[in-house]
């Protein structure tokens, strides 16, 4: 997962399922063919390029398709229940790549199907402090009960312990 500024700007995964070759072809947007007399592209944004320079995808069409890529990749991670992350500072992506991936929406859709069990084994202090950062909806629609939860922000820090009471 690639960010710009906090911004995720793109994401790549080794899983065959997010792999553009692999989308397209169950898309049918690409033959084989395609894909043999391409196999020395090494990876998804050169086979991008490749497909749009041969007028069979435009750019446009080929932003969509990236990030929804990116987006199911994402998603994808959200649903491990363990697991390592690694920070590397020499992860490099290069320059221009930027793609639309809404990871509010992400988020708000993985807290609503994530189990109460789940999202309890995340928090190993019940006296952390939240607060609010932004008060934006993100264009999202929140349910009565977010909606509550969030108001009770408005002027104040809560503790885990304090938002599980209300």
């Amino acid at each position: 997962i690639y960010l710009t500024d906090g911004r995720v700007v793109y994401a790549v995964s080794n899983e065959r399922i997010f792999r553009l070759g692999q989308v397209l072809l169950d898309q049918n947007l690409i033959d084989e063919q395609f894909l043999l007399k391409n196999k020395g592209v090494t990876n998804d944004l050169l086979l991008a390029d490749a497909l749009i320079q041969s007028g069979k995808i435009s750019a446009d069409e080929m932003h969509g398709i990236i990030s929804g890529l990116c987006t199911s990749a994402i998603k994808s991670t959200l649903a491990w229940d363990d697991g390592e992350w690694i920070y590397s500072p020499h992860a490099r992506l290069k320059g221009g790549v930027e793609y639309t991936i809404d990871t509010a929406a992400m988020r708000l859709e993985h807290s609503r199907n994530c189990s109460i069990e789940s999202a309890n084994a995340r928090f190993q202090n019940p006296n952390e402090w939240f607060s609010l950062i932004q008060h934006s909806q993100n264009g999202h629609q929140l349910k009565p009960s977010e909606a509550f939860l969030l108001s009770r922000f408005d002027s104040t820090s809560l503790t885990l312990e304090q938002l599980i009471s209300l």
